[in-house]
């Protein structure tokens, strides 16, 4: 990366320590947060900027364009909807296991295959992205709902359900259940095209839909069979440890995929 890159990216990690030690020591407010949460994505938005102009494309190749990707996701979405920091502990914690994992890989900038370079490609892995930063705040959302059970059972103090945990159990469960299946639809559409099929029974493609199905799930447990926010909280977090290890596992898998993640590790085939 150039110096402005890595300076950037540094203190985007720098920010957001800095405000999950004011979290834990329950010294920020809601502008704190807001001002630090916005820091963050400036900085990372420039960080992203940078390599876009740089190797020519968005960051979609290797992981650690992954790791930029994610962060501005999560970011994303702590300042435009969790406003008051309701799940801060989590979020800002996963943006800097993030960061900090990234600079574990090769930040080499590689251009992208003649496969890949497609607008197709593009809106494919945006909503990809979107729909993970997304289904991060409901997991969040989950947690704190099976927390909140466990300390009312033990007869401890807990805050009540907030309508940001309700609308994302809810309403928020639902839009990132849309946005994964449009993702999956441009994903498909643009193989129809590279393939000539829309399901070529790539290993990505079937371990989407697992994902996709537990999610489902979830869903129609809550609005057809009646399942409390305990039990769709418990579903949904075992929903989003398995996108996490379907995903952000699959480099390490022996799997053969044309999808290339991270060519630093292995080759991907199909």
């Amino acid at each position: 990366m150039s110096f402005f890159e890595n300076l950037t990216y540094l203190a985007t990690l720098g920010s957001s320590v800095l405000l999950l030690m004011l979290v834990f020591a329950r010294r920020e407010s809601v502008l704190t947060y807001r001002v630090l949460t916005a820091t963050s994505l400036i900085l990372i938005s420039i960080s992203i900027g940078l390599r876009w102009l740089s190797v020519g494309h968005p960051p979609i190749l290797g992981t650690f364009e992954e790791v930029l990707a994610a962060t501005a996701s999560l970011l994303l979405f702590a300042f435009f909807l969790d406003k008051k920091g309701e799940f801060s502990r989590l979020s800002i914690s996963a943006v800097i296991l993030l960061l900090t994992y990234g600079l574990f890989f090769d930040q080499l900038k590689r251009p992208l295959v003649i496969s890949e370079l497609s607008l197709w490609v593009d809106f494919h892995v945006l909503f990809a992205w979107l729909c993970f930063g997304l289904y991060f705040f409901v997991f969040s959302a989950a947690v704190s709902t099976v927390l909140a059970k466990k300390a009312n059972a033990n007869q401890e103090t807990y805050p009540t359900t907030t309508s940001l945990t309700k609308w994302l159990l809810g309403k928020g469960l639902l839009y990132g259940f849309f946005l994964q299946t449009i993702f999956f639809v441009i994903g498909a559409y643009y193989s129809s095209k590279l393939h000539g099929a829309w399901w070529v029974w790539d290993s990505v493609e079937y371990l989407f839909v697992i994902s996709w199905l537990l999610y489902s799930v979830a869903i129609h447990g809550k609005l057809f069979f009646g399942w409390n926010e305990s039990r769709t909280s418990w579903w949904i977090i075992g929903a989003f440890f398995s996108l996490l290890i379907l995903y952000w596992g699959l480099i390490y898998f022996p799997w053969g995929t044309y999808h290339i993640f991270d060519m630093s590790i292995k080759v991907h085939f199909l």
